[in-house]
């Protein structure tokens, strides 16, 4: 059996190893030098494992911060769904019957206007009043929530008349679309400028 001497050149006292060759493949012999080279390297600290909580506690913050507000989207996602909008300035005019707000919002289907209704009575922005009439009447009216959209409804409006250009009539049936849009006023006795 032979023997080969490492020297570590600490000092020159270092003690020499002697480890033995012929029954340590030469690969072993590697990592065994290796590991006693380097003892540090194997077991990780305290302190790297506490930074990299740190800083996954800071990425954790700012994905919270880059968000947007939870009521922010959560208004959104009562708002944004199509009909909504519309409905809401429909009844800001007032109580109305489920057949005048049919009529008041075309294209409109029954299904969807109860569900959309069903859904601003569950956000408490729509309450239905019943009356016990012969036969009965049903409305539909804006609760103190529903009308504080008030200001957000007049702001989307006067947008849409700054911005939105309305399409020109190409189709047959668009004259009497078109004519019906003429003669609704926008506001304050203002026709829209893409009707005129």
């Amino acid at each position: 059996m032979t023997f080969v001497t490492l020297d570590r050149r600490q000092s020159a006292d270092s003690k020499k190893m002697r480890l033995p060759t012929a029954s340590w493949p030469a690969r072993r012999v590697k990592t065994y030098t290796r590991s006693m080279a380097k003892p540090h390297e194997s077991a990780p600290s305290a302190s790297s494992s506490t930074s990299s909580r740190s800083q996954q506690q800071q990425q954790q913050q700012q994905k919270q911060s880059s968000r947007l507000c939870p009521r922010y989207e959560h208004a959104m996602q009562i708002l944004g769904k199509r009909w909504t909008g519309l409905l809401i300035a429909s009844l800001l005019d007032g109580p109305r019957r489920f057949c005048e707000l049919t009529a008041t919002v075309g294209g409109l289907s029954d299904r969807v206007l109860s569900e959309r209704l069903r859904e601003l009575e569950q956000e408490g922005l729509v309450e239905r009043v019943v009356y016990p009439q012969i036969p009965v009447r049903v409305e539909y009216q804006l609760t103190e929530k529903g009308r504080a959209l008030q200001p957000v409804i007049d702001a989307i409006h006067a947008w849409a008349e700054q911005w939105i250009e309305l399409p020109c009539p190409t189709s047959s049936s668009a004259p009497a679309a078109a004519e019906t849009a003429a003669t609704s006023a926008c506001g304050e006795g203002e026709h829209c400028e893409g009707n005129a």
